[in-house]
């Protein structure tokens, strides 16, 4: 078996539909409904800050969160507006972003040393914590879960290889 993790751009449903790639991550709302999927995993997102910022204590109220300076993830081939961003929208709030990474892991390295609040997700945020100095905290506001599914070609779904490599990733997952 060969892996080649690679970040999803505009062309995944084209490799997707050529067999360049097997198989592709993405959060519910950019699945498309002529693809078999399967849901990877549930999350939440989470507000993280460097654990020495002096701004912030141990939670974060909405007041905090919406005053204070953003790393944020900002993909190049994004199809739709950012996901969080409309989220913040319909509630009629809005985020002050002076950092903008390729990746939501990248966040929370930006934040290290800073005053920057990041919003990822909760699995990451937890995860991230372990080796770096960070508060983890939830946000001040609800966020419907994050629903990760594993789309992939039809032509694929019996395909033993696929199925063996789709159920070790569920199992991965199900352990975090």
């Amino acid at each position: 078996m060969k892996l080649n993790v690679m970040q999803v751009d505009h062309n995944h449903l084209v490799e997707l539909e050529e067999g360049e790639t097997d198989l592709v991550i993405l959060p519910d709302e950019y699945l498309q409904n002529n693809y078999p999927r399967e849901l990877l995993f549930k999350d939440t997102y989470s507000c993280i800050a460097w654990s020495k910022n002096p701004k912030i204590g141990n939670s974060i109220s909405l007041e905090q969160y919406c005053d204070s300076k953003h790393a944020a993830a900002k993909f190049k081939y994004a199809t739709r507006t950012d996901l969080f961003e409309a989220l913040l929208k319909e509630r009629g709030l809005t985020r002050d972003v002076s950092v903008e990474m390729p990746m939501f892991s990248s966040l929370a390295y930006v934040i290290v040393g800073t005053d920057l609040l990041a919003t990822v997700q909760t699995r990451m945020a937890k995860l991230l914590a372990k080796s770096l100095p960070l508060k983890v905290m939830p946000l001040p506001f609800e966020v419907q879960p994050i629903l990760e599914h594993m789309i992939y070609h039809p032509s694929q779904e019996f395909n033993q290889a696929n199925a063996w490599f789709r159920k070790l990733l569920k199992s991965v997952a199900a352990k975090f």
